[in-house]
């Protein structure tokens, strides 16, 4: 009963108000910021630059080229009409030797009707070209591929730069907090008169100095946040945090489009001597027509009448075998130049490989250097601080040794992020003869 009455008191009420809106503030900052992984970005990437619509147009664009494919084999109609007048026509009477009574051949010719075609076998060219749309889908499924891991790659980039920027702010600001700490110190020692003015500006330039390359540093983060919030579609916040990419994704290791690419080509190139080999052997067609008109198949019929006819056709394309033997030569030379191609690209992505390999041992080697550079760096600040509280050195030396401490962590930060720049780098090379050169 005490602990009702009590809760009811006003100054009880207000302060489980302010517990309630100090909850509901913690709870709205903690939504407001959320983490951001190296793999959402590419996702959202591939996305923002219609990677699935892209291919999805691919799919769409080959099923309807097999659609039109279809008229190979289906039955062709078509609707003929004729008018004409002749000069000349056939006379019965002049093949006999006696006058006989005919009724004279008319001069005009009105027709018309439908002529219908069906192929029976034409050299398994449907087949064939039914293979061609798919290899050719495929194909342009591995030039949007190489097109989207060129963007992924990008992202790579930005995004670790990211985090090697907040990683240095990170490193300055808790510079500046010691130097703001010092500058407090130091106007204390000036007023009491135990230290000279000068010390004390020395500290306010150290400070300035490094207020203005957190600035900068900002500036650099806040480009590399819009371009990936232009790469991705989606807002990235200042207040947002980058996630290291895990072993997962830095050592994946995605296929090459370009060998891709170079294996459907010659796929191609293989059905190509076969559609060259189709194109010269027999081709079979059934036709029928059917019309009405004057004269009919009687030419000496002056009354219009109904008429048909049905039959096969038949074709041997004799000049066509010295095509076919001129085009498997010139497809022979184009797979050898093919051949040729990839051993180039294996060989430049060797070359990429070792390169970035040999990157990746550099960097472990610095980065065990740097970790005893940072440790005696520290060390030696630390010594300093003790120095300098009692009286035996200067504030410049402090802070040149709170700046060498500092120096030495933005660059191990920037050996561990370089390392695993370079891991992705060599896990995920994209190799084209247009972009070979020796600074890539």
């Amino acid at each position: 009963m005490a602990f009702s009455q009590r809760c009811l008191k006003p100054e009880y009420r207000l302060q489980r108000v302010l517990l309630f809106c100090l909850i509901l503030m913690n709870g709205s900052l903690a939504s407001a910021q959320s983490d951001v992984r190296l793999e959402q970005c590419r996702k959202q990437a591939r996305d923002e630059f219609s990677g699935s619509r892209q291919t999805s147009l691919v799919g769409q664009s080959a099923a309807e080229q097999q659609r039109l494919l279809k008229k190979i084999v289906r039955p062709e109609v078509s609707a003929y009409g004729l008018a004409a007048y002749l000069s000349d026509v056939p006379d019965p009477a002049s093949a006999l030797a006696y006058a006989f009574d005919f009724d004279p051949v008319p001069h005009e010719r009105l027709n018309a009707g439908v002529f219908l075609s069906q192929r029976i076998y034409n050299g398994g060219e449907y087949k064939l070209k039914e293979e061609e749309i798919r290899l050719n889908a495929r194909l342009e499924e591995q030039k949007i591929e190489e097109n989207l891991m060129y963007i992924e790659n990008l992202v790579d980039e930005v995004f670790l730069g990211i985090i090697l920027a907040e990683k240095e702010i990170q490193i300055y600001q808790k510079q500046r907090e010691v130097v703001v700490a010092r500058l407090k110190d130091s106007k204390a020692l000036v007023q009491e008169g135990k230290l000279l003015k000068k010390d004390e500006l020395q500290v306010e330039m150290a400070l300035v100095e490094l207020e203005s390359q957190i600035g900068a540093l900002e500036a650099g983060e806040l480009k590399l946040r819009n371009m990936l919030a232009e790469l991705t579609g989606k807002e990235i916040k200042s207040d947002d945090r980058l996630i290291l990419p895990v072993t997962d994704e830095i050592e994946e290791r995605p296929d090459d489009p370009a060998f891709g690419q170079i294996d459907i080509q010659a796929q191609k190139n293989q059905l190509a001597t076969r559609l060259s080999k189709s194109s010269a052997l027999p081709k079979i067609q059934l036709f029928g027509t059917a019309g009405y008109g004057k004269p009919g198949f009687d030419s000496f019929e002056n009354q219009p009448d109904w008429y048909g006819s049905v039959g096969l056709f038949a074709t041997v394309p004799i000049s066509a075998w010295r095509d076919h033997a001129l085009q498997e030569k010139i497809l022979l030379i184009e797979s050898d130049r093919l051949a040729e191609y990839r051993n180039t690209l294996e060989k430049k992505r060797n070359v990429l490989e070792a390169k970035y390999s040999g990157e990746v041992t550099r960097y472990e080697t610095l980065e065990k250097q740097q970790t005893l550079a940072v440790e005696k760096k520290e060390q030696i600040r630390q010594q300093m601080d003790v120095l300098l509280k009692e009286g035996e050195a200067s504030f410049t030396d402090y802070l040149a040794a709170l700046n060498d401490e500092a120096i030495a962590k933005v660059k191990l930060e920037a050996i561990a992020v370089g390392k695993i720049k370079e891991i992705m780098k060599r896990n995920r090379i994209v190799v084209n003869l247009s972009n070979f050169s020796g600074n890539e």
